[in-house]
């Protein structure tokens, strides 16, 4: 009887267990789901408020969108375990690219971050390559973007620098766009670490520190 009594406690246990994981895993799911309908939400209402012609905001929104979504393919292979740091620059510069090493040089560490940074990087670096292609390096033939990161030496940051060459002069913008706030404010919040956006004379520079 005793063994009897051992064996369903066992069993009872198990079922709780299950039942448990399947609560917290329903619940990360809504929370993920209210987080990007939150994000695509921000997103459309940033691109719309402007005085752009409808198809150029539409234009912009699917390219947004695009991104976003292969964000998300990274994660999904990765059960939304996280996301390398390399996979994520990868992704976001191959719609840039030709070949292999076409236009960018990209060096860092394997550096793994969570889904939530790891979506927001590859939003940013969405809205770096997109202005790089119609207004700095990625504009013109000889163009270059050279993206590197590094782990602080405690190993508690990574520390990503963009860098710009071979461009068009600069120009600085009078007025800050949606990819700018993106990249400087919304990194901020989402990543939250630093970032800082410079528009200098020989081509675009952007340092992000991130928590790992």
């Amino acid at each position: 009887e005793v063994e009897a009594i051992a064996g369903s406690t066992r069993d009872v246990t198990e079922r709780k267990r299950q039942r448990e994981h399947m609560r917290l895993l329903v619940n990360e799911l809504n929370h993920r789901v209210k987080n990007t309908l939150a994000m695509v939400q921000s997103m459309i209402a940033q691109t719309l408020d402007g005085n752009e012609p409808v198809d150029v905001a539409q234009d912009k929104i699917e390219s947004r969108l695009m991104a976003l979504s292969q964000a998300h393919d990274i994660l999904t292979r990765e059960n939304w375990q996280g996301a390398g740091v390399e996979e994520v620059v990868r992704g976001a510069a191959a719609p840039c690219q030709k070949g292999e090493g076409d236009r960018f040089d990209i060096e860092g560490p394997p550096v793994v971050l969570d889904p939530r940074r790891a979506v927001a990087l590859a939003m940013a670096l969405h809205e770096l390559c997109t202005n790089a292609v119609k207004y700095g390096a990625l504009s013109v033939p000889g163009g270059r973007v050279g993206i590197a990161w590094t782990r602080s030496l405690d190993g508690t940051a990574l520390n990503l620098r963009w860098k710009e060459s071979g461009g068009p002069p600069v120009q600085v913008p009078e007025q800050r766009g949606f990819g700018s706030i993106l990249v400087e404010r919304g990194l901020r919040h989402d990543l939250g670490g630093e970032s800082r956006l410079v528009f200098e004379t020989d081509g675009v520079s952007c340092e992000i520190v991130v928590p790992v």
